[in-house]
């Protein structure tokens, strides 16, 4: 079997992971499969020994499935694979309805692929706080069921004249799971690093609170492909700020000698500049930069 046009090797790595990978292939070793680039997917075609099929499919993994729902009943024949043109018929390549039912849902195992998204995260503390704040992320598929990535986020909370902002940033990684051609699970570990920040918007002579320290965190994510390239993330998951430094105050100056002896700064009544427990939730728009989905 030839496989020739734009993205014929990754085409052909996803049938080495496929059904016909199990199969006698040898019978179609006649056959010539022609990947196409066309708009936003490709044209795919099949000629075996004069008989030609055409059908446009949105991404690879589309065209790896028509392409073995096409050559998977020749290459399961019991019949010796050297024939005769006159043998070879139109009936033995189905044609588009019949490779319709062969399997719209069959999951092709993704090949290495970097994908990158950004979007709103909003974020329930265990003391009751809410946070929200914009959010980034990255994930490499190294093989087709690991994935290795970056969350990064910035988040705020204003409360009881509170406001506290919070910079974070955790690598991840775990396995990873195709449900269909057009939709991922991920799942994943990590850890990370945070700054934070905390200030009294209704007394600007109360001290600003800096701290950091580093947190596990837990997350789940399914992308969807909406084109080749461009999809929606959804993720959620936790986070657990088992790291704390003791954080540093801050002072406002307050010029007159007199007037800041006088000033006393209590810290009691400051409220906590993380919580503990933080169960989060984000929706992202995302890019692929190659490989699947």
């Amino acid at each position: 079997m030839q496989i020739s046009g734009s993205s014929a090797g990754e085409l052909r790595a996803r049938l080495r992971f496929g059904r016909l990978a199990s199969l006698d292939s040898s019978a179609c070793d006649n056959a010539t499969i022609q990947l196409k680039a066309r708009g936003k997917g490709f044209l795919l075609s099949l000629n075996l020994q004069g008989e030609v099929v055409e059908r446009e499919v949105q991404s690879l993994n589309d065209a790896a499935t028509w392409t073995e729902s096409w050559l998977e009943p020749i290459a399961s024949e019991t019949t010796p694979p050297a024939r005769s043109n006159s043998q070879v018929k139109a009936a033995e390549v189905p044609t588009v309805v019949q490779a319709a039912s062969a399997s719209a849902n069959e999951v092709v195992p993704q090949m290495s692929s970097l994908t990158v998204g950004a979007g709103p995260e909003l974020s329930i503390g265990s003391n009751e706080s809410a946070w929200l704040g914009p959010a980034v992320f990255g994930q490499y598929r190294m093989v087709p069921h690991f994935w290795l990535g970056l969350d990064l986020g910035y988040s705020w909370q204003i409360s009881d004249s509170w406001k506290r902002s919070l910079l974070r940033s955790a690598v991840l990684a775990g396995p990873a799971w195709d449900l269909n051609s057009r939709t991922t699970l991920t799942a994943g570990i990590g850890i990370g690093i945070y700054s934070g920040r905390m200030l009294n918007l209704s007394n600007s002579t109360e001290p600003t609170m800096h701290s950091g320290g580093g947190f596990i965190e837990l997350l789940a994510r399914t992308t969807y492909e909406i084109t080749p390239h461009w999809g929606i993330s959804g993720a959620f998951g936790g986070r657990w700020y088992a790291f704390t430094s003791s954080g540093k105050l801050v002072t406002p100056s307050l010029g007159d000698d007199s007037e800041e002896s006088n000033h006393a700064v209590t810290t009691s009544s400051m409220p906590a500049e993380v919580p503990l427990l933080e169960f989060t939730t984000a929706l992202d728009i995302c890019y692929r930069f190659w490989g699947a989905p």
